[in-house]
């Protein structure tokens, strides 16, 4: 027996679906599984790929109309190009019977790996939606239905489906009827050290937010307004805003002179960067990811980092209410009906509150979820 993994990203890509397939290439070393792993560096036997000296963000394809036009008419995505060259170079050079084939997503046209080699045994891991996804430009085509039929075909066939959230296996389960013994839910991990967690006699209060924002699903813009209120309360507060974010929020904070004072925006390039600005946090906001499925990959960072949370929602179904659940140090906060007052006084009551952080979102725990699944 052995274990194809199939993924375009190298492990050191700072990408969820890199990070999880370093969980997975770490039990099959412990446990000497045979395996034969393929990404865009090549094709590895029982073998992990070398990350770069320095941990860098993959970089990015020029934005240009050419791009545009091909995210939005290559069905299922641009990547599908890839995906056929290594289908066709596995099943000549490397193709064996008695494989089980493990196709990992984002990008979703890995899945037709799988899909066309009909394996032994089929697993597939999911970290978003490919149909409720917005960022999809492929869905606002004549695609839909094939993008439709496209999922629940992976869905359909797989023989075990790997989701980093309740939420997204509740919406598979609604959208496509699919058996939940068939579906097992691993979160992503964290591979951060929070050594540097400002100690308690520190006076700043610092709120950061990591990710990115967007103009459809995760806009911040209504976080914005009220982050805004927070500091006409207290102008000592500073905001940290690490990652990517669309024009209309990098807009509203630099035409509001309040905002402008206290923002100070980053982009991280290692894991190194970004464990130097936690150093600096207070406490972390988590922005509102509407009513759609998919948890942020970076809730297991701020889980693990033990720091307190304003977790901002929009939708009492959103999957980070699920996930963080009713604790100490975490403050959920309705985006459209909300208490200032309140929120300024769970600032100012937990600004050196280090939470008990959950076990079950530990790398231990994570470790051995996976352990579980590949030990056959």
């Amino acid at each position: 027996m052995r274990l194809v993994i199939v993924n375009p990203y190298s492990s050191s890509d700072r990408r969820p679906r890199s990070r999880r397939i370093q969980f997975i290439l770490k039990v099959c070393e412990a446990e000497k599984i045979n395996y034969l792993l393929i990404n865009r560096k090549g094709i590895f036997e029982n073998t992990i790929p070398i990350s770069d000296e320095v941990e860098r963000l993959s970089p990015k394809l020029k934005q240009s109309n050419f791009l545009r036009f091909i995210k939005k008419y290559l069905f299922p995505d641009y990547w599908i190009f890839w995906t056929i060259i290594q289908y066709f170079n596995f099943r000549i050079k490397y193709y064996d019977k008695d494989d089980i084939i493990f196709t990992i997503s984002n990008p979703f046209s890995i899945h037709y790996f799988g899909l066309w080699l009909k394996p032994k045994k089929w697993l597939v891991d999911i970290g978003d939606s490919y149909t409720s996804n917005e960022h999809n430009l492929v869905l606002d085509t004549f695609w839909m239905k094939s993008a439709i039929k496209f999922e629940q075909r992976i869905l359909k066939n797989a023989d075990l489906i790997i989701l980093n959230s309740e939420a997204l296996k509740s919406y598979y389960i609604k959208q496509y009827q699919i058996a939940e013994r068939k579906i097992k839910i691993i979160y992503n991990g964290n591979f951060l050290k929070f050594d540097n967690i400002p100690n308690s006699g520190r006076k700043e209060k610092v709120l950061a937010y990591f990710g990115s924002t967007f103009s459809s699903i995760r806009t911040g813009m209504k976080e914005l307004d009220i982050l805004e209120k927070l500091l006409e309360l207290d102008s000592d507060i500073k905001l940290l805003f690490i990652g990517h974010f669309h024009q209309e929020f990098k807009m509203f904070v630099n035409q509001s002179a309040i905002l402008k004072r206290a923002v100070h925006f980053n982009v991280v390039h290692s894991d190194k960067d970004l464990e130097s600005h936690y150093a600096e946090v207070s406490i972390l906001l988590n922005f509102s990811n509407s009513n759609y499925a998919g948890l942020p990959s970076k809730l297991i960072e701020y889980e693990q980092s033990a720091l307190p949370i304003i977790n901002f929602y929009s939708d009492k179904d959103e999957a980070s209410l699920n996930f963080f659940g009713e604790r100490n140090g975490i403050y959920p906060c309705f985006v459209n009906q909300f208490d200032i007052q309140e929120l300024y006084q769970f600032i100012k009551s937990n600004i050196h509150y280090r939470r008990k952080v959950n076990p079950s979102y530990s790398n231990e725990e994570i470790y051995k979820q996976w352990r579980e699944i590949l030990v056959l």
